[in-house]
């Protein structure tokens, strides 16, 4: 099944939400964008981690690294009782917040996930 993955050429860098996905297409996203080889770096945008000394959430997503805040609780306020709902939510405020795609020149590369690639 074909699915969609926001990146957005910042700077004359590739920026993307880390999916395994893309590890097949990183070369030719680099083509495709005319970026240099040294274009696709892998860092650490955010942290999930379990959220020690909160009362009421158990995961907590720290935004910091790309200017962000301290998460305990999701867009309607509902604290992340599990990892999958903090994850959720750190891929969607990243996409909004850190890629901006709603405001932005983004794209979306299209993987499949059934194709083998080489």
């Amino acid at each position: 099944m074909a699915k969609s993955i926001p990146i957005v050429i910042e700077k004359g860098r590739l920026l993307a939400v880390y999916d395994d996905r893309l590890l097949p297409y990183i070369e030719r996203l680099k083509v495709e964008f005319g970026l240099p080889d040294d274009a696709v770096e892998i860092f650490r945008a955010s942290h999930v981690e379990p959220a020690s000394g909160w009362m009421v959430a158990n995961w907590g997503v720290d935004l910091a690294p790309v200017g962000g805040p301290c998460v305990y609780a999701d867009e309607e306020g509902i604290p992340f009782e599990t990892r999958k709902a903090a994850l959720a939510f750190e891929r969607r405020w990243l996409i909004e917040h850190w890629l901006k795609i709603g405001e932005s020149q983004g794209r979306s590369v299209t993987t499949d996930a059934d194709r083998e690639t080489t």
